[in-house]
C-alpha cells in the first residue's frame, strides 16, 4: 500500500540520517541532503497516484510532520536500553494500519532495525554515500546478545 512503502521507506531512511549524524558536519550535511530528497518526492508521489492539485500542498505538509514524529520516535526506541520502546514505536507507526500484526512478526522487525543500526554503525560514510550494502540479511538476524556483543545498544 502507499503507507506501507511511506512507512518502510521513512524507517530506513531515518536509520540511515541517524548513523549520517555521527559523522560530524560532513555526515550532518549528507543526511539533511538525505532527507531533504526524501521529503521532495513527496509532492510527486502523491501526483503519481491521483492526488489533486489542490490538497498536494496540504499532503506533502502532513507527510513532512510525520517524517519528524518517526524520527523522533525510532530515535527514542534506538537510544532506550531495552527494545520495548522502539517495538512500540514500530507498532504505531510501521504497522499502525495493520490489523493483524502477530508478535512474531514485530519481534522480526525490531531485531532488524537493532541489526540495521548495528551494521550502519560499522560501515564508513563513502560507503553510506555510495549505498553500498546499507542493510542486513534479514534472513540472518542475529540474536538480541550477539548484537550487545557487536556493540550494539543494550538489548532486553
Amino acid at each position: 500500500s502507499f503507507d506501507g512503502r511511506f512507512e518502510a521507506l521513512i524507517l530506513h531512511a531515518h536509520l540511515v540520517i541517524r548513523r549520517l549524524r555521527q559523522d560530524g558536519e560532513a555526515g550532518t550535511d549528507l543526511a539533511q541532503a538525505l532527507f531533504d530528497a526524501l521529503t521532495g518526492h513527496f509532492d510527486e508521489a502523491l501526483r503519481a497516484i491521483g492526488v489533486g492539485d489542490m490538497s498536494v500542498g496540504k499532503r506533502v505538509k502532513t507527510m513532512t510532520s510525520a517524517v519528524y514524529g518517526r524520527l523522533a520516535a525510532y530515535d527514542a526506541g534506538l537510544d532506550s536500553p531495552d527494545l520495548e520502546m522502539l517495538r512500540g514505536a514500530l507498532r504505531r507507526n510501521l504497522y499502525g494500519t495493520v490489523a493483524d500484526l502477530s508478535d512474531d512478526r514485530l519481534r522480526a522487525m525490531t531485531a532488524f532495525v537493532a541489526s540495521a543500526e548495528v551494521h550502519l554503525k560499522a560501515k564508513p560514510m563513502a560507503d553510506i554515500a555510495a549505498g553500498r550494502d546499507l542493510f542486513p540479511d534479514p534472513t540472518a538476524l542475529a540474536p538480541a546478545e550477539a548484537l550487545a556483543a557487536a556493540g550494539g545498544p543494550k538489548r532486553e
